[in-house]
């Protein structure tokens, strides 16, 4: 059996998260990291790998960790508190957490080879703006808004990300029956 546990990054559920599996006992966790960000996570790489890694980074990974920083500050919850709370828990129960995210680096090369010069200039400006459309709008017209603006970013960062993580949540049910 899978269950899927949905998580909005901006709000801090991590005793509701920790409770749920530690009550579910999953033999295994999937997580929506790349292997590199979870190893990162686990301490397990070293300082010279890192920065080898952050050089291999696209230019527009670093523009949209702009987004993330200041959506991170706006909600005050820490970066990763999910992922920490299920390698927490997940070692608590001796389950196995397998990372089902593509890799990082590739998506913003992705991003990078296919962003149209009129979306690049769009991103840098919507930097300066608030970002509580969301709130003001709602999840649903912000989608539709972030689609249009955005069609490469949402390509990347959401479809082709979502269908990669499909398939290996696919392959890992047949695996793990």
């Amino acid at each position: 059996m899978i269950t899927v546990v949905g998580v909005k990054h901006t709000e801090a559920l991590n005793k509701q998260l920790r409770r749920l599996i530690l009550n579910v006992k999953p033999d295994v966790i999937c997580v929506e990291l790349d292997t590199f960000r979870c190893r990162l996570l686990r301490g397990e790489v070293s300082e010279e790998e890192l920065r080898f890694y952050k050089g291999k980074l696209p230019c527009i990974y670093k523009v949209m960790s702009l987004f993330k920083y200041k959506s991170q500050v706006k909600s005050c919850v820490k970066r990763e508190w999910d992922v920490e709370t299920v390698l927490e828990a997940a070692e608590e129960i001796n389950a196995e957490v397998i990372p089902i995210d593509m890799d990082q680096v590739l998506v913003y090369k992705k991003i990078e080879e296919n962003i149209p010069l009129k979306e690049k200039v769009r991103l840098v400006l919507s930097l300066f703006r608030k970002l509580d459309f969301y709130e003001e709008h709602g999840r649903e017209e912000y989608k539709e808004e972030f689609s249009k603006n955005f069609p490469t970013l949402k390509r990347w960062l959401i479809d082709e990300r979502d269908r990669f993580m499909a398939e290996k949540i696919k392959r890992l049910s047949q695996e793990y029956e």
